[in-house]
């Protein structure tokens, strides 16, 4: 993602976040732009884009500068990256098995249903309009990373390319959970499948039937980038049977589920890491 503080002089380092490099995993994305020290030119210099990753030959390089900084604006997707934990957990629920000697009834899908749209409906609050980026960080916070040979693949394919998989596969993992699709393996399934189509290699690893029409939804409202914004009235205004889908289930979110005190995130916003549209 194109980004506009290329460097911080080093009077900001106050403001930046220290992660070591050998904490640093491969293959795991970027939430803010990346930066090293450069203690004779006195200034940090950005080395990583956000939802990009480092390849583990790029921080062997990078490995001599010991420490890697990022802004403030890596807390932006805080909220998103903790609700997919949550969803997370909630889906594993049951792989947790019953105490000894005690019998559980598991909820009914309908209540796992509820649950997860009772956590994901509220990122709807506010604007009412959701940058890509940000569902983005909710999917990596549900399911991690994908599998380290398909980015490196992707990104070979160019940076807009990498993007746009990334975005519009999550998107459909974002919206199947919306209209009350909970199960962990068939959303895992349905995201590589929607990343592998964006790529034009959908026959590697078939997107699930009832997910294919999601992933050609959400190519038709202009997902390309991780600055694409939806707004959730947007569905209402389509004619097809998903769309309506999808706009009944926001309305029940716009009434009973948006939390006032949620101020919807924008990269381009304050304490974005991107110049205002």
């Amino acid at each position: 993602m194109e980004f506009k503080t290329r460097k911080w002089p080093v009077t900001s380092a106050s403001e930046l976040r220290v992660c070591p490099i050998e904490d640093m995993k491969p293959h795991v994305l970027m939430w803010a732009p990346v930066y090293v020290h450069l203690p004779r030119n006195e200034k940090f210099l950005a080395v990583k884009a956000p939802m990009d990753f480092f390849s583990p030959e790029e921080l062997s390089r990078l490995a001599p500068y010991q420490s890697l900084f990022t802004g403030p604006s890596v807390d932006l997707s805080l909220r998103f990256r903790e609700v997919g934990r949550r969803v997370l957990g909630l889906m594993m629920w049951d792989s947790l098995g019953e105490p000894p000697g005690i019998a559980i009834l598991p909820p009914a899908p309908y209540e796992y249903s509820d649950a997860v749209l009772r956590m994901v409906g509220p990122l709807w609050s506010g604007t009412g309009i959701v940058e890509s980026f940000f569902v983005v960080a909710l999917v990596e916070g549900l399911f991690g990373s994908l599998p380290a040979e398909l980015l490196a693949e992707a990104r070979e394919q160019g940076p807009a390319v990498f993007e746009r998989a990334l975005c519009r596969s999550s998107w459909v993992v974002f919206l199947a959970m919306i209209l009350g699709q909970i199960d962990l393996d068939h959303l895992l399934r349905a995201w590589i499948g929607a990343f592998n189509l964006s790529l034009s290699a959908g026959r590697r690893s078939p997107l699930p039937g009832d997910t294919r029409d999601l992933y050609y939804l959400v190519a038709e409202l202009g997902v390309e980038d991780g600055f694409s914004p939806v707004a959730g009235k947007t569905f209402g205004k389509r004619e097809d049977a998903l769309s309506r889908k999808i706009a009944s289930r926001l309305i029940r979110i716009r009434w009973w589920l948006t939390d006032p005190n949620f101020t919807q995130p924008s990269v381009r916003g304050p304490g974005g890491f991107a110049d205002a549209a």
